[in-house]
């Protein structure tokens, strides 16, 4: 996204997407860090380039990764949310109606 590119906005599967990139990081990521997805079964689809999602999904955990050099737990967590006008008016970026958020986790093994 931070290129500006546009490509082909499609109704996509941030689930299908989501699986995609944890079955591929699970392969190349260290024993020592555990990556979890937690994706409910009734996500919404979302307008977007399949492509760039998952690109964005993989450099979040690979940031991930590299900020937890001696292991520990990633978590990717998707919801389906619901903005507001009163939302909308906060967030300059957002408009009213149904949104999709996904946040990110992460506790180092040398953390308490």
């Amino acid at each position: 996204f931070a290129r500006g590119t546009e490509g082909e906005h499609i109704p996509i599967s941030l689930r299908t997407t989501s699986k995609e990139c944890e079955r591929m990081l699970e392969r190349i990521f260290p024993k020592s860090l555990r990556l979890e997805f937690l994706l409910p079964a009734d996500l919404w689809l979302i307008s977007a380039d399949a492509t760039q999602i998952a690109q964005v999904l993989m450099n979040l955990c690979v940031n991930a990764r590299d900020a937890m050099p001696d292991g520990g737990e990633l978590l990717l967590k998707a919801e389906n949310l619901a903005a507001d006008e009163h939302y909308a008016r906060m967030h300059l970026a957002a408009k009213p109606g149904r949104l999709l958020g996904l946040t990110e986790s992460g506790r180092g093994e040398t953390e308490s």
